[in-house]
């Protein structure tokens, strides 16, 4: 099956730290890959390097083929990808609908605007009810529903997702984890998804990386996973 993303032998880092050490991994069309790894395993600098907002030092990002590894973010937005950042990443003085319409900077045909926004209306119909309501006033998981439609009003085909179930209560994560395979099979788009909660990743992801000290360390397909041996990997 065609590659929506392909990293390789990636190489970023900090200052003088290097973290990222010629990293290599792929993620098909309309796959959901899970990135496992202990704090400090340098995931979200994967996809930070991944995604420009640092710059990498070796390797190769492409995008369907096409090298994006040394364009800048809002060019790479442009070429369909999107990151929603662990922590939320929304602009909470701003009401939910104004959150959408201000992270769809990047498309220009306003009916397929309002098309969109209403497709994440319609997945997460808490945002509808909440719509005129201040973003930073909502809860924890309604905040992390609003992050991913943000990152979807920029109809990507490559979605990076870090850490979406942080600090949310078991039954929102699982309604959460739900609504990912929800926009991989809606918008034919493609997932990284880093996450510290393995069961419930493992329970929607195609395929799994393990990560140790910058560097991939295994790799399985999801449904075949053993738990004991993938902690032990890291």
């Amino acid at each position: 099956m065609e590659k929506a993303l392909e990293v390789k032998g990636l190489v970023s880092g900090y200052g003088n730290k290097q973290v990222l050490n010629e990293v290599s991994l792929y993620v098909r069309k309309k796959e959901i890959v899970l990135l496992v790894g202990h704090n400090g395993a340098g995931k979200t600098t994967m996809l930070s390097t991944i995604y420009g907002l640092i710059p990498q030092r070796g390797g190769q990002v492409l995008l369907y083929g096409e090298p994006v590894h040394q364009l800048r973010t809002e060019q790479i937005v442009r070429k369909g990808m999107a990151l929603t950042p662990q922590g939320h990443g929304i602009f909470p003085r701003l009401t939910v609908a104004d959150n959408l319409d201000l992270a769809s900077y990047s498309v220009s045909d306003k009916r397929w605007i309002e098309k969109r926004k209403k497709e994440i209306y319609e997945m997460f119909p808490i945002l509808y009810e909440r719509r005129n309501q201040r973003a930073g006033t909502m809860s924890g998981g309604q905040q992390q529903m609003l992050a991913i439609g943000l990152s979807l009003m920029s109809n990507p085909k490559v979605l990076l997702l870090d850490e979406p179930s942080i600090g949310l209560a078991p039954v929102i994560v699982e309604n959460l984890m739900n609504s990912i395979r929800e926009i991989v099979e809606r918008f034919d788009a493609s997932v990284l998804l880093v996450e510290q909660n393995v069961t419930q990743g493992l329970r929607i992801a195609d395929r799994v990386y393990a990560m140790k000290l910058g560097e991939i360390v295994g790799e399985e397909e999801a449904k075949s996973v053993d738990m004991e041996k993938l902690w032990q990997m890291f």
